[in-house]
């Protein structure tokens, strides 16, 4: 029993039958190297003897179990660690996706406003460019026609389309004055 502890302790325990020929072939080259009327040759043999009965003892059967329970456990410890780790990878992975889709989403918003803009340049360019060509136009349509040959805009203005000039009318007073006064007692006197 020394010796399997001794083995788990070591970290290099491996299956029963394995162990149990090692432990057997280890006490024989002992026993090779002594004598076996020798203290070291005695212990030896009184050790096989031993191994043979404790072999099947029960303390060395509930090593074994435990042992093997003990793999049973490590068994599924690696296993829930594979599966932490898969899972940790699919996280990852999702993450990932999600980063990529973001950026995505976030490039595809970029180019539709910088293609926004774009238009928006063309547009706000082409307005430019056709008030400027609608400047020019009536500049050179104002350069074309004669001084004197304008085209009435339809306000009244004190020229006439063959360029004379008009002049204003004296106004007229409707307004009795104190000089009408004195003309119309005249007219009075006269009527009587």
């Amino acid at each position: 029993m020394n010796f399997l502890n001794f083995r788990l302790h070591a970290h290099d325990l491996e299956e029963e039958v394995l162990e149990h020929d090692r432990y057997k072939n280890e006490l024989k080259a002992i026993k090779k190297n002594y004598a076996e009327t020798s203290d070291v040759g005695q212990k030896v043999i009184g050790w096989l003897k031993n191994f043979k009965n404790d072999k099947n003892s029960k303390q060395v059967n509930h090593f074994w179990s435990l042992q093997v329970e003990r793999r049973n456990i490590f068994m599924e410890i690696k296993l829930l660690e594979e599966k932490s780790r898969l899972l940790e990878k699919q996280q990852n992975e999702l993450e990932y996706e999600i980063d990529l889709e973001q950026t995505r989403h976030i490039l595809v918003t970029t180019r539709e406003t910088r293609n926004q803009g774009v238009l928006l340049q063309k547009e706000v360019t082409k307005k430019i460019e056709n008030r400027g060509t609608r400047h020019k136009r009536a500049r050179e349509e104002k350069k074309a026609d004669p001084p004197n040959k304008r085209i009435s805009s339809g306000k009244r203005g004190d020229t006439l389309p063959d360029g004379t000039k008009i002049k204003k009318p004296a106004s007229l007073n409707l307004l009795p004055s104190d000089d009408d006064d004195d003309s119309s007692e005249e007219h009075d006197d006269s009527s009587e």
